[in-house]
């Protein structure tokens, strides 16, 4: 439950939130190891029984909840959401359980973005061949020991699978103990020709100023692979080798016994640059830095997609006026999204004295949907008028709204029935015994206990 304003007649609502339940509410929520399937939720909380909260972020009247009890001692507590649609951004909060009728307020709301297909491996080496010691090293793909580090290893196009756009990749860790302290490290990703490196020195390197940043951020991982997601991903070609180059300025070392698995090669495919105390410069080495020629490289696993992305785009536009209203209208839909997949774009009018008249193409639906073929950009057109059907005035005194993100609930109604309606007067939802609803998306509702005026609300999210 929450606290919150209630207004004068025909005015909107404004809501002050606050927990009223002793229950703990979740923080530091996080989401890692993304797949196009599945992610791994992270929180913090004194409790030990929640109720997770996600849905698509274009479709919140699609919400899902698990329960999930973890009797662990740690204020740290994680889940693998599975079943998820591939390519999609998900919003998610949790709340804790004291009993089965006491939760806490929902913690802050935090998104993720499933991949675009489920881990099919486009490249790579994930075997290993030969060489010491159960083919482990510290010193690739980065040397462990060392503060600050900079490395490339060759990836053969033999080893690769052909054009791909490559979404992430993932590092084989061979030690028990958790890699911690690599929290600062850029990922690059180049096609060269080169087959090998003839020297450790700069003029063996392929060129710093050649290479794409594909992901900025920790390198920690725990044993096995650990994949990490590029927030840029790589368009390989299909018919180059491929350089994968890390830059460590984490400044911390960790032991020389944390290792990763890796591979032997009859030629030298990787070069390492490090010092154990001072910044590492990948265009131009220093006299003090250890350097390293290595017939070896890290295992590691390229992961990519098969479908080409295609860009949905929407804007708004006004008939009978030059003037420019954009904040009083917005259609949500719009994002990138995989071919031959259906799309729902909903035109939203943010003022009451707005509706919503056509699409670009004459299409009056709304919402509608559309089929992704290929890079498409729709506008919806609004005309200012009066709404008309539900006109919004002073609702009962008996009746308290309340909002918490896409929920609404009226309570002092017992037994009566409770309308919610869009802007322009189109029935939502109506309910006689339970009066909590899922609102589809941000804009101004209108709700009606029986036959009395309807009370304006202003939800956003």
């Amino acid at each position: 439950f929450a606290i919150f304003d209630i207004s004068e007649a025909g005015e909107t609502i404004s809501f002050v939130y606050d927990n009223l339940s002793g229950c703990d509410i979740p923080h530091d929520l996080a989401s890692d190891s993304i797949t196009g399937i599945s992610a791994q939720l992270s929180w913090k909380c004194g409790t030990n029984q929640f109720v997770i909260e996600y849905y698509p972020t274009n479709d919140p009247a699609d919400l899902r909840r698990i329960v999930v009890n973890d009797t662990n001692d740690s204020d740290l507590h994680t889940f693998k959401l599975e079943n998820l649609e591939t390519f999609t951004n998900y919003t998610w909060q949790v709340r804790s359980l004291c009993s089965a009728t006491d939760s806490s307020v929902a913690s802050r709301a935090r998104t993720f973005h499933t991949q675009a297909c489920y881990e099919p491996i486009i490249g790579g080496i994930f075997n290993t061949s030969g060489g010491y010691s159960g083919n482990t090293t510290p010193s690739l793909p980065f040397p462990v020991f060392a503060a600050y580090s900079y490395t490339q290893q060759i990836y053969r196009a033999s080893e690769m699978d052909t054009a791909r756009t490559i979404t992430s990749f993932a590092l084989n860790y061979s030690a028990e103990e958790a890699l911690t302290q690599k929290n600062l490290c850029d990922v690059y990703m180049a096609h060269t020709q080169k087959d090998r490196f003839l020297s450790a020195h700069d003029s063996s390197y392929v060129p710093f100023d050649s290479l794409t940043l594909v992901y900025s951020g920790p390198l920690n991982c725990h044993k096995g692979w650990t994949t990490f997601n590029m927030q840029t991903p790589f368009e390989y070609n299909g018919v180059d080798n491929v350089v994968l180059a890390i830059l460590d300025r984490s400044g911390a070392s960790e032991h020389q016994s944390y290792t990763f698995y890796s591979a032997t090669d009859s030629l030298n495919m990787a070069v390492s640059r490090f010092h154990r105390t001072d910044p590492v410069d990948p265009v131009v080495s220093t006299d003090y830095e250890d350097r390293n020629l290595l017939k070896r490289r890290p295992l590691v696993r390229f992961y990519g997609c098969f479908e080409h992305i295609y860009v949905i785009s929407a804007s708004v536009d006004w008939i009978d006026t030059l003037e420019h209203r954009g904040n009083q209208a917005q259609v949500i839909g719009s994002g990138l999204y995989l071919w031959d997949r259906t799309v729902n774009l909903t035109a939203i009018p943010l003022d009451e004295n707005c509706n919503f008249v056509r699409w670009n193409d004459g299409v009056t639906n709304n919402p509608r949907q559309v089929v992704v073929a290929g890079d498409q950009h729709y506008t919806a057109f609004f005309k200012e008028t009066v709404p008309v059907g539900i006109r919004a005035t002073e609702a009962p005194a008996c009746a308290i709204i309340g909002v918490s993100h896409n929920r609404m609930t009226v309570s002092g109604v017992d037994g009566k029935m409770v309308r919610v309606f869009d802007i322009m007067g189109r029935l939502i939802a109506q309910q006689k015994d339970n009066h909590t609803f899922f609102l589809p998306h941000p804009g101004i509702y209108l709700v009606q206990v029986d036959t009395l005026p309807a009370k304006k609300v202003s939800v956003m999210w």
